[in-house]
């Protein structure tokens, strides 16, 4: 086995698998009250959803020139239809994702003039009614699944591309956090 492909495999066994899907699943776990339908934690489980989205679609993303900051960037490409991580319907909803759960959320707390619950991953990604509410179940489900998929593609050592531009932006990503924190400690 090459060692990028090794390396990148090494990611999603430990960091991935153990921190990043191991926290999903446990706020996944987390369900709302049954008397008032709050505390279930759909806000922060969405965050967590959000960061690993924008991860991923930059890890993956061809574009040489990419930046990990280019947010509705990352999600074209990991929502995209080209990787066939998500169902289609994840590429039809990016711009409603992105711009009322997505950035609602992250910068102030709550998504925009929409809202965000733990109803199953057997109902919609986002249910229309009066107000949009994104399903964070669903969601969840379907990241994981996502990643999975990679974490395969790239074990299968058919998509050695793939593990090499993996492992080149992780690269960047910790030079980019060593140099960070040189300049702040």
């Amino acid at each position: 086995m090459n060692l990028k492909r090794q390396r990148v495999l090494s990611f999603f066994n430990n960091e991935v698998e153990r921190y990043v899907i191991g926290d999903l699943i446990r706020l996944s776990e987390v369900r709302p009250d049954k008397d008032t339908g709050l505390r279930g934690c759909a806000v922060p489980q969405a965050m967590l959803v959000f960061g690993i989205l924008d991860l991923f679609g930059y890890l993956i993303n061809e574009n040489v020139g990419t930046e990990k900051t280019e947010t509705s960037k990352n999600y074209e490409v990991i929502f995209s239809s080209k990787y066939g991580l998500f169902p289609v319907q994840y590429e039809k909803e990016t711009g409603r994702i992105v711009k009322l759960f997505r950035h609602g959320m992250m910068h102030q707390f709550f998504p925009k003039a929409s809202a965000v619950a733990k109803v199953g991953g057997n109902m919609p990604l986002i249910l229309s009614q009066d107000t949009p509410c994104l399903n964070v179940d669903r969601l969840s489900e379907d990241v994981i699944k996502a990643i999975r998929e990679l974490r395969q593609r790239v074990a299968s050592g058919n998509y050695d591309d793939l593990a090499e531009r993996i492992n080149g932006r992780l690269d960047t990503l910790a030079k980019e956090d060593f140099e960070d924190r040189g300049k702040l400690c």
